[in-house]
């Protein structure tokens, strides 16, 4: 989500408190006390899910929702083009960012840039909420049609469009980013993580191959687990006799960045499934002695443990992958 521009805001607060009085858990005719959790606590989808019911069930005209009244038909438009999650949290910033979506769909960036007049943006509004005036009559643009009605006069509207044009004149906050957005993070981490395997891998592999071939480490073939053990303790000990100087600063490269990214990237499983894969196998090849205390067992299971870990964590990524294409088609499947 977009940082919403204070002029966009400025027009959103009267949208919102003319529409909803500025409730962002607001539901046409106001019957929000009925719904089992607030929408603010619900996801994209539950939301759609539950604006099919509510003509019937509420005895009112449409499912719009929200502190912008969104009607049902608007949201899935908005789902489609903005690619939308299904699970994305209906939130009062969530909200914020699709009016903010909806005034450019009716001329905002025309307007703010002068392309545009105040009347005919005015006129814009009108048709995306019921409640604002046409400017040559003062009525709603659906006025007629038994349901809706204009709620705010064509002053106090022009004042607002005054104001918000004023505000656009004021510089922006120069805002600098501290952590990146999950999905910059995600992309990050696709580049990361074949460049920290591709340093890793041959020498694994060599050392693996030297570890099976040298006669000082016992290998009992009867007992699989233990020979796996041995071997992997071999290939640590090889390793750390060995100069790894691109490696470490692959891993270190990868948990400094790590550290810094926001909490949001846990909302992208494909993201975290490539994190736990290579921090994993950081710490199992590349620190062997805190491999040992994370998992608190002795050197060469917790080195065995955490390559698990690592392998699990690119399953994980793969199945999120491959979630995330079908998900669209299930989240959008019924209109």
């Amino acid at each position: 989500m977009q940082i919403v521009p204070k002029p966009a805001k400025i027009l959103l607060d009267l949208i919102g408190k003319v529409e909803a009085k500025g409730d962002y858990n607001t539901i046409i005719g106001f019957k929000q006390h009925l719904l089992a959790k607030p929408l603010t606590q619900m996801t994209t989808k539950e939301v759609l899910d539950q604006q099919k019911t509510w003509p019937s069930k509420f005895k009112v005209p449409s499912g719009a929702a929200g502190r912008y009244q969104i009607i049902r038909k608007t949201l899935l438009s908005l789902a489609v083009e903005l690619k939308l999650e299904a699970n994305d949290v209906f939130s009062p910033e969530y909200q914020d960012w699709l009016g903010y979506k909806l005034l450019q769909r009716r001329g905002y960036d025309k307007w703010i840039q002068g392309q545009i007049s105040d009347t005919q943006f005015m006129r814009n509004l009108s048709m995306e909420w019921a409640s604002f005036p046409v400017p040559e009559t003062g009525r709603s643009y659906y006025d007629g049609d038994g349901i809706n009605a204009s709620l705010v006069s064509i002053a106090t509207v022009a004042a607002k469009l005054k104001e918000a044009k004023a505000a656009a004149l004021e510089p922006e906050p120069v805002v600098v980013p501290v952590e990146p957005p999950a999905k910059e993070l995600e992309a990050m981490i696709q580049v990361l993580l074949p460049m920290l395997i591709q340093q890793l891998l041959p020498l694994i592999t060599q050392k693996v191959t030297e570890a099976v071939n040298n006669p000082r480490v016992p290998i009992d073939s009867a007992q699989p687990h233990v020979a796996a053990a041995q071997i992997a303790k071999e290939v640590v000990r090889s390793i750390e006799t060995t100069s790894v100087t691109a490696a470490p600063v692959a891993a270190n490269t990868v948990t400094g960045n790590v550290s810094r990214a926001s909490k949001n990237v846990f909302q992208s499983p494909v993201a975290l499934g490539n994190i736990i894969s290579m921090l994993f196998m950081a710490l199992a090849v590349v620190k062997p002695d805190l491999a040992q205390a994370f998992v608190g067992m002795e050197e060469e299971t917790s080195q065995m443990i955490l390559l698990a870990f690592s392998a699990g964590g690119q399953i994980w990524s793969f199945v999120a992958r491959v979630w995330s294409k079908l998900q669209p088609l299930y989240f959008l499947g019924e209109k």
